[in-house]
């Protein structure tokens, strides 16, 4: 018998801690997100959830909750 996925693997992050980047690939629900190198702003919207792309405009790939 084959054996699919595994549970015994830690998350990647239990809880989200405020202050910390979200980055770029991160799977994210609605919201407004700021760059942190140049202050460009990404609109998730409402009943969205969607991975955070790398910045348009620096590519950058730290955002913070605008």
């Amino acid at each position: 018998m084959a054996l699919f996925g595994r549970h015994d693997q830690p998350h990647q992050r239990e809880t989200y801690a405020p202050g910390t980047p979200f980055l770029a690939g991160q799977t994210v629900t609605p919201g407004r997100f700021r760059c942190r190198e140049c202050g460009t702003e990404h609109e998730v919207p409402e009943r969205v959830i969607t991975n955070l792309p790398v910045c348009p405009r620096c590519q950058g790939d730290l955002w913070d909750r605008a």
